[in-house]
């Protein structure tokens, strides 16, 4: 997003083909909380992991999404 910042006036987000997003970089930064998002993969995922990691200092949410921690 960093890059977009400096480079666009309005950009679109597209996720498998479809427009989920579109603005200034300001404006989708500001509704989809886009500040720092951390993904990794895990092996031996479990439900409580995910409580554990959204309970970590900073973390404001955390999802797991086919295979995909984010």
């Amino acid at each position: 997003m960093d890059e977009a910042e400096r480079l666009c006036d309005r950009l679109a987000i597209v996720d498998h083909g479809q427009i989920i997003a579109e603005g200034s970089p300001e404006d989708l930064i500001n509704r989809l909380g886009g500040h720092h998002v951390v993904e990794f993969a895990v092996s031996n995922f479990s439900e409580g992991d995910l409580e554990r990691w959204s309970k970590l200092p900073g973390v404001e949410a955390a999802r797991h999404d086919d295979g995909v921690i984010a």
